[in-house]
């Protein structure tokens, strides 16, 4: 009996640890405790679902759905069990049925908000957004400090072009997130725009992808027009890419500073609106010896030269629905007769790379860094892409560029329009499915090349 009760206590503590572990976010070393526990008691309920969790943190979510239905098949009942499977639905693209499970919790009465704020995000996927925008509402009427629902309904807003509400709202990300620290706490956080910021220092942060900051970067260029001294963090990849920003600006150059802000919140202090929205594009020079020299890249020039990226990285959100696979392009590439195909992407998938090889397709971009993939994309004849930091670049340089987008695409996209009032060389083509087929985007590309190029 001691020694069962001893077994327990351990068994507790390593419970404990991984609870700690995925509180902390360190997901690998929480699945890994959860499963240790699991070999000595296969069927305790909380460390199935806790698990289950964690396994959706990973993005293992068929490994995650079958741990649900291991729980519910024990306890019919089971609110967490439900909760999970319809995350799991829902990254499989059944948002029906995700938000049917969704609706029998709610149901139940009590239900937790985040149960709502997922039926939120799973309608928003069926293309029903103001109904999804009345359900973050409900929520923050009875919460109006939950954070997760205050960010949802900033994209929401900010999808919707409601830029005031959306930009406020925005910033709820800092309380959202547990490591989205500001870098500089004692340093006055820049809220006005005025005369007063002659002269003064301004450190600009960057605390999102490399897409977000060539996006914002251009709010750079109003700002030094109040004669202030700006000063930008920037990770190493990037840094090359800014020596060539049209705006005086210093790189991760560290001194005494006035203000400080996120590169994500100038468009706040800019009080920026739909119609109100710059396109500033080019706002990256490339110095000509620097593209002449990557010209020697190209395959040739007897056939027009098209970049390509179709995916991003696996660990985003919802990366199954911005993500093509190479076979998906395949009426594009049948093209290749008349075209120069070029990976820009810098990794390639494995479902992908025999693909990549049999197309005669040239993964460029594995070796270039933002600069040298900047300079080469000043040599092609277009751009071809998803929803990628490549993107951006390809607008941000004024090239043109066909951009692939989802049903339910990310905010700055918006809905029914076909050009892109962030960069006026950029075209959008929108998948017509809820799920991943993009077999309409990539024939009305098909088209387009035809009718342009040949």
């Amino acid at each position: 009996m001691i020694s069962k009760n001893k077994d327990l206590d351990i068994l507790k503590n390593i419970f404990n640890e991984g609870v700690n572990f995925f509180h902390n976010e360190d997901f690998l070393n929480a699945e890994k405790k959860f499963e240790s526990i699991l070999l000595k008691e296969p069927n305790r309920i909380s460390v199935l679902n806790n698990l289950a969790a964690t396994k959706i943190k990973l993005g293992k979510f068929k490994e995650s759905e079958i741990i649900a239905l291991r729980v519910l098949n024990i306890d019919s009942e089971n609110c967490d069990a439900q909760f999970h499977l319809s995350i799991c639905k829902g990254e499989q693209f059944l948002f029906s049925e995700s938000i049917k499970l969704l609706d029998s919790l709610i149901s139940k009465k009590n239900a937790q908000s985040e149960v709502y704020i997922q039926k939120a995000r799973m309608l928003n996927k069926l293309g029903k957004f103001f109904e999804a925008k009345q359900i973050y509402e409900k929520v923050l009427e009875t919460e109006p400090g939950n954070h997760l629902a205050k960010w949802n309904l900033s994209l929401q807003n900010l999808f919707l072009r409601n830029f005031e509400l959306g930009w406020e709202g925005y910033r709820s990300r800092f309380q959202k997130d547990k490591k989205l620290k500001k870098k500089h706490n004692n340093i006055q956080e820049l809220n006005f725009i005025g005369d007063n910021l002659k002269n003064k220092k301004i450190v600009i942060w960057c605390e999102q992808g490399y897409g977000d900051i060539i996006q914002f970067s251009r709010y750079l260029l109003l700002l030094q027009n109040y004669q202030c001294e700006i000063f930008i963090e920037l990770a190493q990849p990037i840094v090359s890419l800014f020596n060539y920003f049209n705006a005086k600006i210093k790189i991760n150059q560290f001194d005494f500073y006035d203000y400080q802000i996120s590169i994500m919140d100038l468009p706040k202090v800019f009080n920026v609106t739909f119609d109100t929205i710059i396109d500033n594009t080019p706002y990256f020079t490339i110095p000509d010896d620097l593209v002449a020299n990557s010209s020697k890249l190209l395959i040739d020039n007897k056939k027009i030269n098209v970049g390509l990226a179709w995916s991003g990285r696996a660990d985003f959100g919802f990366d199954s629905l911005r993500s093509l696979k190479l076979s998906d392009l395949h009426p594009i590439l049948s093209l290749k007769k008349q075209f120069n195909f070029y990976c820009l992407q810098k990794d390639v998938r494995k479902v992908d790379e025999q693909l990549l090889v049999n197309n005669e397709i040239l993964h460029v971009g594995k070796n270039l860094d933002f600069l040298q993939t900047a300079t080469f994309i000043e040599n092609l004849d277009l751009v071809i892409s998803s929803d990628t930091s490549i993107l951006h670049l390809s607008g941000a340089l004024g090239k043109s560029t066909y951009a692939m987008l989802p049903y339910h695409p990310d905010w700055r996209w918006f809905l029914n329009l076909d050009y892109s009032p962030w960069y006026r060389s950029v075209k959008l083509f929108r998948s017509n499915k809820f799920n991943n087929d993009w077999s309409n985007v990539v024939n009305e590309i098909k088209n387009e090349l035809m009718n342009n190029f040949i």
